[in-house]
C-alpha cells in the first residue's frame, strides 16, 4: 500500500487496525503475521485465506443455509468475537482486587449517617475486562474457507475496531446498511 495515497488521519487508523491485528490469535480471525514499512510503502504479511469469498458471496453462491450449516457459521462468529471482546482480560485475586476496588459505604443507623469502608474479601476473583470491540460486523466482513463440507469463517477488516474503553466508543460507526435504528 502506498503511504502517499493515505490521508494523515488514514495512516493513523491503519496503525491502530495492524496494531490490534498482530496481537490476536483465534482460527475465527484473520491472522497478520509482518507489517514491513518505509518512507514509501507499508506491506502486509497475512493469513492466506484460499477460498477467499466472504460470507456475502458464499450465501450467495449456496443460495441457501440449513439450519445446521447456519448454526455453525453463527457460532464460529460468536467464538471469533467473545475471543476478541476477551482479549487482555486478566484475573485477579480477591486480595488484589480488594485493595483496588476498596469502597465506602455510607448507612443509616438511628438517624445518624456512619461511613465505613468495605472490602469485599469473599470475592474470589474479579473480571477486568480491557477487550476489543470490532464495530463493523457484517457478511463482507466475515471470510470464508472451505474444509470439506464445511465453511471456516474468519473475521476480518478491522478498520473500525477499538479497544474497549466507553469513553472512545460513543461514535456512530458501521455500514448504514447494517446498523440497527
Amino acid at each position: 500500500m502506498r503511504k502517499a495515497n493515505l490521508e494523515a488521519v488514514d495512516l493513523k487508523h491503519l496503525r491502530r487496525e495492524t496494531s490490534i491485528l498482530q496481537n490476536l490469535c483465534h482460527p475465527n480471525i484473520i491472522k497478520l503475521y509482518e507489517v514491513h514499512e518505509n518512507d514509501y510503502e507499508i506491506h502486509f504479511v497475512m493469513e492466506l485465506v484460499s477460498d477467499g469469498l466472504d460470507l456475502f458471496d458464499r450465501i450467495c453462491e449456496r443460495g441457501q443455509y440449513s439450519e445446521r450449516d447456519a448454526a455453525y457459521v453463527i457460532g464460529q462468529i460468536v467464538r471469533g468475537v467473545e475471543y476478541l471482546h476477551s482479549h487482555g482480560t486478566q484475573l485477579l485475586p480477591s486480595q488484589e482486587m480488594a485493595q483496588q476496588h476498596n469502597t465506602t459505604n455510607t448507612t443509616q443507623h438511628n438517624n445518624t449517617t456512619q461511613q465505613h469502608n468495605t472490602i469485599h474479601t469473599h470475592t474470589l476473583i474479579i473480571l477486568l475486562n480491557e477487550g476489543i470491540v470490532h464495530r463493523d460486523l457484517k457478511p463482507e466482513n466475515l471470510l470464508t474457507e472451505r474444509h470439506g463440507v464445511d465453511d471456516i469463517i474468519k473475521l476480518c477488516d478491522f478498520g473500525f475496531a477499538k479497544k474497549w474503553d466507553y469513553s472512545n466508543l460513543l461514535t456512530a460507526c458501521g455500514s448504514p446498511g447494517y446498523v440497527g435504528m
